[in-house]
């Protein structure tokens, strides 16, 4: 029966397909009837258009003729003898003359013979034609050529029709007249031509081209719907290959991300609890975590392509401020030139509206990855960002923002390819930088996603210019930074740089302030005499060499210090600008207000609240991807359940009430999505929670997919802590959210109650903050200030001793920089002055400093080792009867295990390896915990008794 079925379906596919076949045969047999009556038809109404018009058009040429030869003489037309002669005024007039005639009369060509030796000769004619130079340059004419020459020679009108001149001329219609002189001799003739409507003599000619026209038109139908199939053949195709590339993707991303989630985070939380590691540990973990953050960065390029490719990329639009988002730009890009000999500068157009509505996070991809791409290829001299608007209305403008370096440029050539995909350009002047070739498509595709879009233009060797263009809402009209009484104002700027004091000089200006530039100490002098200042702007060393002339010349006017250091020290009546200097600091700065712009954007890296009554559920089948999740979700103190299956998560959202719940999606057994329904279905109480997936997958359509399906939100691994701080704000409720205490700046592993050194001259308050709130990196950073000071010191000495003062300032600087970030600023700033005095050449004052500042920083040193000591002996003592507690607990824990449950077990291990104990026992808790997790209790079972028969608890 079913083999009948088959054989039955396979011969009606035949029959199916013939019967297409004749549908689409008769249907081109019909539209070919149709078209070849038409064209019948119309040749019939052309024919008799001929006949009926011929009179009449020969007429109008002989009217158009008779006016040719008013239009001249013979002696004009006897005055042009020579090849030379068509470039004069007066023949270019001629020439004028005859092309209105043509276009009056309706004709195609009026020309002027002349008659020479029995022989005609061109002379003009009305074609403008610039490759034409039909004119005296031309071959004569032989006057037996056409019967119309020899009667216009005899005084009359000669008519001449069909006469064909080749191919690409049609049969034309001539009329002739004569041009006569004072004697009335014959010496020119006028002539017009024009396409002979009797074409009837023509009938077959016009038939076949009839035929050939019909024949076209059904070729242009039958490929038209054979395209037509094809192509949609090709779609289902294409489809196919965009559904397999998507699900390629998918699973590529989630299993390098996977790996990646571990890399990346465990990297952090160590970064985090470097108190016990050597400063060549830490570097060597920071070097993982920059290394996973540059691979994450090549996966996150090749998703963005494959979303932009396949049409699904979202564009999310938002309030933002401007002046954060160009802040945030300029500090990621400072870094990144921090060695190398570039200067950065930048203009940003006070005028413009600080708040705009648009998609900031994507306009900071696209101007870093042009700004990074700058950096890339520019090897000395400057890089200039400068952002101002066109097409201003009152809801919305377009930002204009132009990268300009001096770097090595891009071949003409190679500008055609510059935004292709995966295209890297010179590549043997540039192997040995790095980059997939998907930057630039990646942000011109951004760009024009939003509206806009990029140009460039370069010199190859000199440097090159991209410009955005990006259209933005205006959110509100406030500008980005606005002078009070700025006429009133007046700035003196001292800057032996060029590039800097220009770009000073431009933002001064459209702040409208007045401003006078000087770039030497007697300028300096001069314009303190001359002109009238109300603020000041110079460097820092400038300055620190100049107070004592100005206390002298009683200068008391606000200092702005430009600085490149991110860890200034103080200075009196100074403000410190930090390089690259722009128009907001600069405003803030002349108003006397601090400089802190308006932060709309939400979800700032790090933990910036606390929530210590909410309750929150981790959901991941991978124990090292909860460990993560546990430290990075620490600092928020909030409490913090753990499952490794959906099963499980059902279980403990029916027991427990939770304010947030965040659920992996690929799981064995029952994924993520399939435990959401179950917990959604448990009841009123549980629809309520906010779930929120965490997936390795981060392609196109993912968020989609989830919110589809009953999740609230969506975070990808690895996890981003500024990702992570905007959903918590965004779900945990705002009456559990509190305001950040100090302790909970502490790691996981930080020590209960250690007390923070106690040392004059040493600011913990001022250091902790530089340390972003972090004891365990402060206490790093001390302990490695403490091991460097004594060796920088000898080098000052040394260099001293050799007056060798270039070393001295390296050193000096070094040290500076160092005082700076523990919080010693005192000593910070009498470094600054001392390395200003050098580079000055003031040796005296060096002479007069250098002894009360080595004692002040030997007294820090020797207030940190007592320190550091006293602080090992005091937890060594706590390690050990910590220790001996641990212990005892375990005990325990041998002989209740079988009456508890999981959770509980886990709970116990947990709570045990949170206390103050020895290393090598915390990490034999840690591995024991591991066991219990993938092996079950009977995994504790065994290792317990290992542990405590064996004596292995250290």
């Amino acid at each position: 029966m079913d083999r009948k079925l088959r054989a039955m379906t396979d011969q009606s596919k035949p029959a199916k397909s013939d019967h297409r076949s004749k549908s689409i045969l008769t249907f081109l047999v019909v539209a070919v009837a149709i078209i070849l009556g038409l064209a019948v038809y119309s040749q019939r109404l052309v024919i008799f258009y001929q006949k009926t018009h011929k009179e009449e058009l020969t007429n109008r040429m002989i009217l158009a003729v008779q006016l040719a030869v008013t239009l001249t003489s013979a002696e004009e037309l006897a005055k042009y003898q020579n090849a030379a002669d068509i470039d004069r005024p007066d023949y270019k007039a001629l020439k004028k003359r005859l092309v209105d005639l043509a276009d009056g009369a309706n004709i195609q060509y009026a020309y002027y013979f002349r008659v020479k030796d029995n022989k005609i000769h061109y002379v003009v004619d009305n074609d403008f034609d610039p490759n034409s130079r039909v004119g005296l340059d031309t071959p004569p004419v032989d006057l037996q050529v056409e019967r119309g020459h020899e009667m216009a020679l005899a005084g009359q009108i000669g008519v001449e029709g069909l006469v064909n001149f080749g191919v690409g001329w049609p049969d034309m219609m001539s009329v002739y007249a004569p041009i006569f002189d004072r004697d009335k001799n014959v010496v020119a003739i006028a002539g017009v031509d024009a396409m002979d409507p009797n074409v009837a003599k023509n009938d077959l000619k016009i038939t076949l081209a009839l035929i050939v026209q019909i024949l076209a038109a059904a070729f242009i139908l039958v490929y038209g719907y054979l395209s037509q199939k094809w192509h949609a053949e090709e779609v289902i195709r294409v489809r196919q290959a965009d559904r397999s590339k998507s699900f390629f993707l998918a699973r590529m991303s989630h299993e390098i991300r996977t790996p990646m989630n571990a890399i990346v985070g465990l990297s952090e939380l160590l970064t985090r609890q470097a108190q016990n590691m050597s400063t060549q540990t830490l570097n060597y973990i920071r070097n993982i975590k920059q290394a996973g953050a540059n691979l994450l960065s090549i996966i996150n390029d090749i998703l963005d392509f494959s979303k932009i490719e396949s049409g699904n990329f979202e564009i999310l639009p938002d309030k933002y401020s401007l002046s954060v988002l160009v802040d945030d730009i300029l500090n990621i890009i400072k870094v990144r030139l921090l060695e190398k000999p570039v200067r950065l500068t930048i203009f940003l157009d006070s005028a413009l509206p600080d708040r705009l509505y648009g998609d900031a996070a994507r306009a900071r991809q696209v101007l870093l990855n042009l700004l990074s791409n700058s950096v890339k290829y520019t090897r000395e001299g400057f890089i200039s960002l400068d952002i101002s608007a066109q097409e201003r209305l009152d809801d919305s403008l377009t930002l204009v923002v132009k990268v300009t370096d001096t770097g090595i440029g891009i071949k003409p050539e190679d500008m055609s390819r510059l935004f292709g995909d995966f295209e890297r350009l010179d590549l043997a002047e540039n192997k040995n930088i790095e980059g997939t070739g998907l930057g630039l498509a990646i942000a011109r595709n951004l760009c024009q996603l939003m509206g806009g879009d990029i140009k460039v233009s370069s010199v190859y060797g000199q440097g090159s210019v991209f410009t955005v263009y990006l259209p933005q809402k205006i959110d509100h009209p406030a500008p980005v930074a606005q002078v009070v009484d700025a006429d009133k104002k007046a700035v003196l700027v001292f800057e032996r740089r060029s590039i800097l004091a220009t770009s000073l000089g431009e933002s001064l200006e459209n702040l409208g302030v007045k401003q006078c530039l000087v770039n030497s100490y007697p300028l300096f002098y001069e314009a303190l005499d001359k002109f009238e200042l109300t603020h000041m702007i110079m460097p820092v060393s400038v300055y620190i060499g100049l107070q004592n002339s100005l206390k002298e010349r009683n200068v008391t006017a606000p200092v702005g210090l430009t600085t490149e250091d991110i860890h200034p020290f103080g200075l009196e009546n100074a403000r410190y600008l930090f390089t690259p200097v722009y128009s907001r600091p600069l405003a803030a700065f002349l108003n006397n207000v601090p400089d802190q712009p308006e932060k709309l954007e939400r979800g700032q890296a790090g933990a910036n609240f606390t929530a210590s009554t909410a309750r929150v559920l981790i959901v991941d089948d991978l124990p090292t991807n909860l460990m993560v999740a546990e430290g990075l979700f620490f600092p928020y103190g909030m409490r913090l359940d753990f499952s490794r299956s959906g099963e499980e998560a059902i279980r403990m959202a029916e027991k427990n009430d939770y304010d947030l719940i965040f659920m992996d999606h690929m799981m064995p057994g029952m994924d993520g999505v399939e435990a959401t329904r179950e917990i959604r279905a448990l009841g009123e109480k549980q629809r309520r929670i906010p779930i929120v997936a965490m997936t390795a997958n981060a392609v196109a359509g993912m968020r989609e997919m989830f919110l589809s399906m009953g999740l609230d939100d969506f975070l990808t691994k690895p996890i981003e802590t500024n990702m992570l701080n905007a959903i918590l704000l965004r779900w945990i409720p705002l009456e559990k959210q509190e305001k950040i205490h100090p302790e909970r700046t502490k790691g996981p592993l930080a020590q209960a109650g250690q007390a923070l050194p106690k040392i004059e001259g040493l600011d913990i308050t001022l250091g902790l903050s530089r340390a972003n709130g972090q004891i365990e990196a402060y206490l790093t950073t001390l302990e490695y200030f403490r091991k460097n000071a004594l060796t920088a010191l000898s080098n000052i000495n040394a260099s001293l001793e050799a007056k060798e003062y270039k070393d001295f300032v390296v050193h000096i600087h070094a040290l500076k920089s160092a005082a700076g970030v523990t919080g010693a600023s005192n000593l910070a700033a009498r470094a600054a002055a001392l390395e200003a005095a050098s580079i000055a050449g003031a040796e005296g004052f060096i002479a007069s400093n250098i002894a009360s500042f080595r004692q002040d920083l030997i007294q820090i040193i020797d207030g940190l080792t007592r320190y550091f000591e006293q602080n090992q002996r005091e937890r060594a003592a706590k390690d050990q009867l910590a220790d001996e507690e641990v212990k005892r607990a375990l005990k325990e824990l041998r002989e209740t295990y079988p009456s508890l449950n999981n959770d509980a077990i886990e709970a116990t291990l947990r709570d045990l390896i949170a206390k103050n104990i020895g290393l090598n026992l915390k990490s034999d808790l840690e591995d024991l915990t591991r066991t219990f997790l993938e092996a079950g209790p009977e995994g504790l079972a065994d290792s317990l008794e290992r542990m405590l028969s064996l004596e292995t608890v250290h």
